[in-house]
């Protein structure tokens, strides 16, 4: 597989952004490997050890920082709960 997305600009992403990279991803997979995998399903098989190349570390390392935007985004909305409603 190529070495894909990679090039020389470096920039912030939102999750939005992401999602659609890692679609990218998916369809890449499914392309090339004649199987539909989610980013959860493949970084479950990742984690695990089936699956080693430079374009599942870089698709891993996209799905990693996805879900750290998605918990630093929940840690944010609960923050600017009021307290009662932290306390039920």
């Amino acid at each position: 597989m190529a070495n894909f997305p990679f090039n020389d600009t470096i920039r912030r992403v939102g999750r939005a952004e992401l999602e659609e990279l890692l679609r990218s991803f998916e369809d890449a997979w499914a392309e090339n490997e004649g199987e539909r995998l989610t980013s959860a399903a493949f970084y479950d098989r990742y984690r695990g050890g089936d699956i080693d190349s430079l374009f599942a570390t870089s698709w891993a390392t996209y799905y990693e920082h996805w879900r750290a935007l998605g918990r630093r985004d929940a840690g944010e909305t609960m923050s600017s709960l009021p307290g009662a409603l932290l306390a039920c």
